[in-house]
Formats: C-alpha cells, structure tokens, sequence
C-alpha cells in the first residue's frame, strides 16, 4: 500500500488502515459516550459488524441472517472466503445461521462490552445455526 499526504509518499504502509481504522472505532466510541437510544442505527451498527468479520479461515461461504428485534429489520451477512459483505435486501442466498436481538444489544456486543457467547447463554442474542458457523 502506498500513503500520500500532501507532497509526501509513503512507501510500505502495508496494516497503516488498519491502526488508522481502529482509531477512528476507538475515537467514537470514547469521544461521544454511549449513544442515547434515538442514535441507534442499525444499518451503521451492521456496517461496522461485516467490517469486523475475520474471513482468513472460512472456507466455503456462509450467510447469517440478522433480526433486529427491536426494529423490525432484517439485514444478511454474506462470508466468504477471503471477503464479508453485508446485504441490506435478501441476497437471494440460503441462509445458514440466524442472529436474533434487540438493537442495543448488538451495539454493545460490537462495543465488546458483552461477548457473543455470553449474550447467547444469557438469553439476549438468540443464535441458530449449524456447529461450523455458531461456534
């Protein structure tokens, strides 16, 4: 990856948008606080989620369907090997797992306050799907 800022080149800054990524995640979610309810956005919130999607060992595509409860929305992340992308229309794919919760429960699973795995036993994310995806 090449960096030009202003005059300057930057040759090697290969992971550079990575840091520079997690700083901005970092920056707002210390900068502003926690958002008031009114500020939640699902279509922001899945953005930020496919984003986050390790695909470096997936190795045949999955589709997970996320219910936002709360909201009445439903939104589809498609994984496939070496790429994540988030639908917000039925990607006409079949789906593989389904990922059922309120709309700030999301938020502080993305925030990492909560795990995913927690959330599941303690009955606020409802998680379906075969073993090779849910675990």
């Amino acid at each position: 990856m090449t960096l030009i800022l202003g005059d300057n080149i930057f040759y090697g800054a290969i992971g550079l948008d990575v840091i520079v990524n997690g700083l901005a995640e970092w920056g707002a979610r210390h900068a502003f606080g926690e958002p008031r309810a009114e500020e939640l956005d699902p279509e922001t919130l899945m953005w930020w989620l496919h984003g986050r999607i390790d695909t470096s060992e997936v190795t045949r595509r999955a589709v997970v369907q996320v219910d936002v409860s709360d909201r009445q929305r439903l939104f589809w992340l498609v994984i496939e090997p070496q790429d994540a992308s988030v639908c917000y229309t039925d990607p006409g794919f079949e789906i593989d797992a389904v990922l059922r919760s309120d709309l700030a429960t999301l938020y502080q699973m993305w925030e990492g306050e909560i795990d995913l795995m927690a959330g599941v036993k303690a009955g606020d994310i409802e998680l379906t799907g075969p073993r090779w995806i849910v675990s």
